[in-house]
């Protein structure tokens, strides 16, 4: 699941030839390479082959999700890299679960399964929780959105909150810039849309982030929820 440096920065830029590549080496090691291959197609999943593709891919990912989602913890990876892995899987079950294309019964049960594996992360994270760091911002911005999607919404609310506190400190430019896109974008959802727009805002001005990063961020400000 580790991406070199190089790679993940042409895919925070955008580089379409980035999926390209990743599936080359999914089609060569379709266990090994299965979350690189599904990041890039989440980051590009605008485009309506990339998502159809990612979405195929939902069957092995809630599976993974599955293995690694459980107590007690997996000892197959270190505590950092696992985290990111269920912040990687819950993100993109719980994006699978909002297409429509699926059946009801399908949907509920990505959603499901994002929420445990959401929950149980930012649980995990918590044991070794450092402000400067995203992974439990992410799960627990997750965790939120499913809590929408469950029309717990004073739940979601609440967990939002919580995430306001930290989410400045964060150091990595990308990662603060995406958290508070999901702050302003599921904030205005909730219509809380003073802290909504606030959060929307800061997401399109972080300095030091690539152009795709920053449009992905105009275009949650105006509305489009990816």
């Amino acid at each position: 699941m580790v991406q070199n440096n190089e790679y993940g920065k042409r895919v925070w830029a955008g580089d379409p030839k980035t999926v390209a590549e990743a599936r080359t080496k999914y089609q060569a090691d379709p266990e090994g390479q299965l979350i690189p291959f599904a990041v890039a197609l989440y980051s590009f999943r605008m485009n309506e082959k990339f998502a159809k593709e990612l979405l195929e891919l939902r069957q092995p990912l809630m599976v993974r999700a599955q293995e690694f989602g459980q107590i007690p913890q997996k000892k197959l990876l270190p505590h950092q890299e696992h985290m990111n892995l269920l912040d990687v899987l819950s993100t993109y079950l719980e994006w699978m679960s909002r297409r429509k294309v699926l059946s009801p019964s399908e949907r509920k049960r990505l959603l499901d399964t994002a929420y445990r594996t959401a929950t149980y992360g930012a649980t995990l994270a918590t044991h070794q929780f450092k402000a400067s760091e995203h992974v439990w911002e992410l799960l627990t911005l997750t965790a939120a959105r499913t809590l929408i999607g469950q029309q717990n919404y004073r739940g979601a609310v609440r967990l939002l909150n919580d995430v306001v506190e930290f989410a400045p400190s964060i150091a990595d430019a990308n990662q603060r810039t995406r958290v508070y896109r999901k702050l302003g974008l599921l904030y205005r959802m909730r219509f809380r849309f003073v802290r909504g727009f606030y959060w929307g805002i800061r997401a399109c001005v972080v300095p030091g982030v690539p152009l795709a990063v920053r449009a992905k961020s105009v275009a949650a400000l105006l509305g489009i929820d990816r």
